[in-house]
């Protein structure tokens, strides 16, 4: 018969890790063990997470800021996501699909038809815009990319959307700038590393 506890879970952890400190802030010192029992309780870094960190990106979107980390699985789009269940797709093309963004958001899904764009969002009327052939631009030979605008008319009002790819001097995907909302800011996905 095993005596192996199981393991104990990163909030349960996080959860006695707090308890201990508040029951140790009222002692006059702390000594060694109970240093060395307040560190094993609180929650330590993932440490797959840890060596990911050269390859991570930033996700901002609607005031949030979110670390993600690419994926490739099948050389056809890249997934970026979180280990909390953030996912952004990209197929080289477009970011067709957005899930698990924190909040009411829902699921986002876009997809280009002709010379159109659409735009879906969970609950939400499929929204259709015009949008210009992508257009390469070039700043330096380590800053270009391509840009497709878009426009339309949604409940009465003009709106626009755009689609800016940007590579670096080997051709890396560098930084993603794409409308997934009509009319609300547009989602920003960037290498952190340089």
């Amino acid at each position: 018969m095993s005596t192996r506890r199981p393991p104990v879970k990163s909030s349960t952890r996080l959860w006695l890790g707090v308890v201990a400190a508040a029951s140790l802030a009222g002692c006059a010192a702390v000594n060694v063990n109970q240093l060395g029992t307040v560190q094993r309780l609180l929650p330590e870094r993932d440490p797959l997470l840890a060596q990911a960190e050269p390859f991570a990106w930033d996700l901002q979107f609607a005031g949030g800021r979110y670390t993600v980390y690419p994926a490739t699985p099948d050389r056809q789009q890249i997934i970026f996501g979180t280990p909390d269940g953030l996912r952004a797709y990209w197929d080289g093309r477009v970011l067709f699909r957005i899930e698990g963004l924190p909040g009411a958001v829902g699921l986002l899904q876009s997809g280009i038809e002709g010379a159109e764009r659409w735009f879906a969002r969970d609950g939400g009327p499929t929204v259709r815009l015009a949008c210009t052939p992508p257009r390469d631009w070039r700043l330096s030979e380590n800053q270009r990319g391509w840009r497709v605008e878009c426009s339309g008319v949604v409940d009465g009002r003009k709106v626009s959307a755009t689609q800016v790819a940007e590579f670096d001097g080997a051709g890396q995907l560098r930084r993603i700038q794409a409308t997934v909302i009509p009319g609300v800011s547009p989602l920003v996905l960037e290498r952190r590393y340089k």
